[in-house]
């Protein structure tokens, strides 16, 4: 059985060595069984916990996981002089027993941009929805980019969040009710000034989100005409 942890965010961990140390000593343990979660991470976290500029946030996520990679393989001592960090000597210990490294999985809940960065890089993307399948549009997105970038359609690329209760009895799970409410009445709901800080979305972020609301696709390279003007 794998062990799946999704996840630690990077651009939040100083440095993500720390990180890397951390999954490589499960993967020991464990006997080769982590698949290894890298979620960019919310504004929230980041910027206001950790004092990451929001514009930097996404190069800061790309940047980290080039060195937790590099880091996992490299046989040698090796320095890193990167935009976001300057490490003069890497020797990670334990390295992962699964070489190069082990399964990456990128989780995300509407970013346009992290669907692609997924896609580019050929990991498994895994949908954090919270609203079920009958609200499932990221998914769709994520399996159009898929076939436009010549990806195979492999039913595995892709994970989805499903809340689900078990119990030995319906009337047993369903003391869980008010819980589960409770989470999805008031744990979801973040006010903007934290879920949105500004520059923490990229263009195409913005731009996914208001083409659905005018009903149709806003792909790469269209635009959205302007309004005609009332005379």
């Amino acid at each position: 059985m794998a062990i799946i942890q999704i996840g630690s965010t990077l651009p939040s961990t100083s440095p993500p060595t720390r990180i890397a140390e951390e999954y490589a000593l499960i993967d020991c343990l464990s006997g080769g069984r982590l698949v290894a979660g890298f979620p960019t991470g919310l504004p929230t976290d980041a910027t206001i916990s950790n004092g990451v500029v929001p514009v930097e946030q996404r190069e800061r996520y790309r940047e980290a996981l080039q060195l937790v990679l590099k880091a996992w393989q490299a046989r040698e001592v090796f320095a890193w002089n990167g935009k976001h960090y300057q490490l003069p000597m890497v020797n990670l210990w334990p390295r992962p027993i699964q070489q190069p490294h082990p399964p990456i999985w990128i989780p995300g809940s509407g970013s346009a941009t992290t669907v692609e960065f997924v896609v580019e890089r050929d990991d498994c993307f895994c949908h954090l929805s919270y609203f079920g399948a009958k609200n499932e549009t990221l998914g769709d997105y994520y399996w159009d980019t898929v076939a436009q970038r010549g990806r195979d359609a492999n039913p595995y690329r892709l994970g989805f969040l499903q809340l689900i209760g078990v119990s030995e009895s319906d009337a047993a799970a369903e003391e869980y009710a008010p819980h589960v409410e409770y989470f999805f009445r008031k744990l979801l709901y973040t006010p903007q000034y934290y879920q949105a800080i500004p520059g923490y979305q990229d263009h195409a972020i913005p731009r996914r989100h208001l083409g659905r609301r005018m009903g149709r696709p806003l792909v790469a390279g269209t635009a959205a005409g302007p309004s005609p003007r009332r005379r």
